[in-house]
C-alpha cells in the first residue's frame, strides 16, 4: 500500500502483512524514479505474530518525517521515521497523567 508524504515526489510503501517499508519516488526523468528499503525487517517474524494482509496501517503526523504504524490486530503502535536515518521503534503503552498544560509522564 502506498502512503503519500508531504513531499510531492515521495510515497512510503508498506507491506501490510509484515510491516516492511520502502521509500518510493517518482520523477520526470529516467533516473529520478527509484525505490529503496527503509526497513527490511519482517515484524511478524521478529515478534512471533501471524503474517496477515492488512495487519499494519500507517498514519501521517504533522512531522513530515514521522508516521505512526498500527498493528490493526493487536493494537501495538510504532513510530516510523523515514529520511536519512530511517527507523521503526515501538511506542510503549504507558500511563500519562493529565494536567491543564497537557499530558505528562511523571
Amino acid at each position: 500500500m502506498l502512503y503519500p508524504t508531504t513531499n510531492m515526489w515521495t510515497f512510503i510503501k508498506l507491506d501490510t502483512a509484515t510491516g516492511k517499508l520502502s521509500h518510493v519516488q517518482y520523477g520526470v526523468g529516467d533516473t529520478d524514479s527509484f525505490e529503496y528499503k527503509l526497513s527490511d525487517t519482517d515484524l511478524t517474524d521478529q515478534l512471533g505474530k501471524w503474517s496477515v494482509k492488512g495487519r499494519y496501517k500507517l498514519y501521517s503526523t504533522q512531522n513530515r518525517w514521522t508516521f505512526i504504524m498500527v498493528d490493526t490486530l493487536d493494537g501495538d503502535t510504532y513510530q516510523v521515521q523515514w529520511g536519512d536515518h530511517p527507523r521503526i521503534a515501538p511506542i510503549p503503552l504507558g500511563i500519562a497523567k493529565f494536567s491543564k498544560g497537557g499530558p505528562t509522564t511523571d
